[in-house]
């Protein structure tokens, strides 16, 4: 995800998750390191860098575009909004 707070929403629905500091700044050296498929879930509009950053990553990322409801443009905007179950269903767990 691209920041902190979507970590946690992610985390509180029982995802393993990880970002970067600055949310898009991710260290791929250490995350390859990890041999696990990662994907990619970004915030309205970020798709893009999503997408470059997987890019970046190799065969092992690829991005899971949201179809965000209204008033919400990240993960913890749906699960604060929506709620767990509503997250679940978009992120397809």
């Amino acid at each position: 995800v691209m920041g902190i707070i979507d970590a946690w929403a992610l985390e509180s629905i029982g995802l393993a998750c990880v970002t970067g500091i600055t949310g898009k700044a991710l260290p791929l050296d250490r995350l390859r390191n990890l041999h696990k498929k990662l994907v990619i879930i970004p915030d309205l509009g970020e798709e893009e860098d999503a997408h470059r950053i997987a890019n970046e990553f190799g065969m092992g990322a690829r991005v899971k575009t949201l179809t965000y409801p209204s008033l919400a443009k990240d993960p913890d905007e749906i699960r604060i909004q929506y709620g767990n179950d509503e997250l679940r269903k978009l992120i397809g767990v």
